[in-house]
């Protein structure tokens, strides 16, 4: 189970991501759903350390085993998500 809940027409998101360089460029991804590019990873699931988490969905989303040379920042964002019109906290 994610860790992840809406409440009214807000939603909070624990969610990791990493960053993947290769030959000076930073990948980022894209959907047909987003009008914004985002960093590869997911959401943590409960029980799940973030570590582990940002493994598993490189792992799902990529099809590669990443290894973790150090976490960068832990950041918070308040953000309004036209796509479904949620204002979101995410972590």
């Amino acid at each position: 189970m994610d860790i992840s809940f809406k409440f009214n027409s807000k939603k909070f998101n624990y969610r990791v991501c990493a960053i993947i360089v290769d030959n000076g460029k930073i990948l980022a991804m894209k959907d047909d759903r987003s009008p914004y590019f985002y960093l590869p990873g997911g959401r943590v699931s409960m029980g799940e350390t973030a570590e582990q988490a940002v493994v598993r969905e490189l792992q799902e989303e990529l099809g590669i085993t990443a290894t973790i040379q150090r976490p960068l920042w832990l950041n918070q964002g308040f953000f309004h998500e036209v796509v479904d019109g949620l204002h979101y906290h995410e972590l």
